[in-house]
């Protein structure tokens, strides 16, 4: 009986201490595996800075070597400014009336306010700007002659219109005055058939002809005194 007792306790001591052991192992070994991904962890962030590193001097030094924009640079990254006036000056001419020129004055004059700020080379905006000016003053110039040609064409109008009213006016006094005097000239007539077949002066009336004189001329309303 205390052969088996002894046994047993060897038993379990032995359980024990496998047990233990086993512990102690899964503890280095998850020592081990934790020292292991630090030591990784530690090795690509080493790595990563020294990349990071690498790509920062090589950054630094393609600055350092890359030269300064000279002014001729400068001047060639600013947008190109130019007007042609061709076809301003095309549609100028074929205007036919003032509100057609206002119209494009006030167009170039929106062109000209853009082209002074647009932040081109300062020259070619000046070029730019003095064509445009001179087309806005040859416009102002045929918009003046319009307005004079205007003015022309109302006044030959109006005197047309007068000449036509003063003429038919002058006509209607001459059919009176011709009427007038073709009646005189009627009266002269019977007057001197009475001068004839009487002797008496010139005086002498119409009644006092008697009835040979209506058998010898004709009617007054049968006479044609017409213009």
């Amino acid at each position: 009986m205390a052969i088996s007792s002894i046994q047993k306790q060897n038993t379990i001591y032995r359980k024990q201490e496998y047990t233990k052991e086993n512990v102690i192992s899964k503890e280095q070994t998850k020592q081990t595996i934790q020292s292991t991904e630090q030591s990784e962890e530690e090795n690509i962030k080493e790595n990563v800075t020294e990349r990071k590193d690498v790509f920062l001097s090589q950054q630094q030094k393609e600055k350092e070597n890359k030269p300064f924009p000279t002014q001729s640079q400068n001047k060639q990254k600013k947008p190109s400014v130019d007007y042609k006036s061709t076809e301003d000056l095309i549609k100028l001419m074929q205007a036919k009336s003032t509100s057609e020129v206002r119209s494009i004055i006030a167009r170039i004059k929106g062109e000209m306010a853009k082209t002074k700020s647009s932040g081109g080379e300062e020259e070619q905006i000046k070029k730019a700007v003095a064509k445009m000016k001179k087309v806005i003053k040859k416009a102002q110039s045929k918009e003046k002659a319009l307005i004079a040609e205007n003015k022309m064409e109302l006044q030959m109008k109006m005197k047309q219109k007068n000449e036509a009213e003063e003429a038919e006016q002058i006509g209607a006094e001459l059919q009176t005055k011709k009427r007038k005097r073709m009646s005189k000239e009627i009266n002269d007539v019977l007057n001197s058939s009475n001068d004839i077949d009487t002797g008496s002066s010139e005086d002498a009336s119409f009644m006092d002809i008697g009835g040979d004189l209506s058998m010898s001329m004709p009617e007054i309303g049968s006479i044609d005194i017409s213009i």
